[in-house]
């Protein structure tokens, strides 16, 4: 005779269904977080990939970065930012595109865009710079994984008067360093510099301690509004990075949940590091861009 089989009850059925949901239950926390670390992992290695961008053009640009921020102050008979307003008449320290006729610094994302892999950025007008920024490997590289690029909303990037540029970025920058102005606080010219105008010897002797980029938020998601950027450092010299984050004006551009209460952060020597500053409500080891007091106006 034939033994017959017996199969699992209801109410083994109903257990074993249970043991695997209280196992899923357990290991979805883990292995979220271990997607999340991946994320970061990855936004390091592109800050990383900025990072060497950056060295290589400022080895080609007489050690200048690409200008980013709202750029004034021009010199007297110059009404926008021409390369005889930049002090570039060569176009050597910075690069440009032509914008309406006019020849106008390229925002960062197009002027690392050679050195990032994506040579064929087209610079013969607005009209097919904006959409080279709006896709391609440039874009993802200035996007965190964390982020999903649809949501990433559009930022000015470099400005002056009504002319701005926008981009898509997940990351903020350093309007010190980056950021042009020739005039001083009280609206008279030069022999002063609130910007070391991505002049890398303007920018002290600290560059391991100086933020370049950084996790962050645009100012606003109001796309008329001119202030509208990731910039974290505004017009004060030496501020550090914990000024800026107890700062309650400059503390919403901090994008401390992005990662957990970490943020990573590229510095000036082109390195990049990640910080857990969600601990201690502090980014006390990072200081700010010191940018000399007695370097000569141009």
């Amino acid at each position: 005779m034939m033994r017959r089989q017996r199969g699992f009850t209801l109410v083994e059925l109903l257990v074993v269904i249970g043991i695997i949901a209280v196992l899923i239950s357990m290991l979805l926390p883990a292995l979220n977080k271990a997607r999340e670390q991946a994320k970061q992992a990855q936004c390091l290695s592109q800050l990383k990939q900025i990072g060497t961008a950056c060295q290589m053009f400022a080895n080609e640009h007489q050690q200048f970065l690409p200008l980013a921020g709202t750029l004034f102050g021009m010199p007297a008979g110059y009404d926008m930012p021409t390369p005889q307003a930049l002090n570039d008449i060569g176009q050597r320290h910075y690069t440009y595109y032509n914008s309406g006729g006019y020849t106008r610094p390229m925002p960062y994302e197009a002027a690392l865009a050679y050195y990032l892999g994506q040579p064929n950025f087209r610079t013969d007008s607005t009209f097919n710079l904006q959409p080279d920024l709006d896709s391609g490997y440039v874009r993802r590289v200035f996007t965190c994984p964390s982020q999903q690029a649809d949501l990433v909303p559009p930022i000015i990037q470099i400005s002056y008067g009504s002319w701005t540029v926008r981009l898509h970025c997940s990351y903020g920058f350093n309007g010190e360093a980056l950021g042009w102005n020739s005039s001083k606080s009280d609206g008279s010219s030069v022999q002063d510099h609130y910007r070391a105008r991505g002049n890398v010897s303007r920018m002290g002797h600290q560059p391991a301690d100086t933020m370049l980029f950084c996790d962050g938020f645009p100012r606003t998601t109001n796309l008329s509004d001119a202030g509208q950027s990731g910039t974290f450092y505004a017009y004060t010299l030496n501020k550090t990075l914990a000024d800026c984050y107890n700062d309650p004006n400059q503390q919403p551009q901090f994008d401390v949940n992005r990662h957990g209460g970490k943020i990573n952060v590229l510095f000036l020597d082109y390195h990049a590091e990640k910080f857990d500053i969600g601990a201690n409500n502090k980014a006390a080891p990072l200081t700010a861009v010191q940018i000399d007091p007695g370097f000569p106006g141009w």
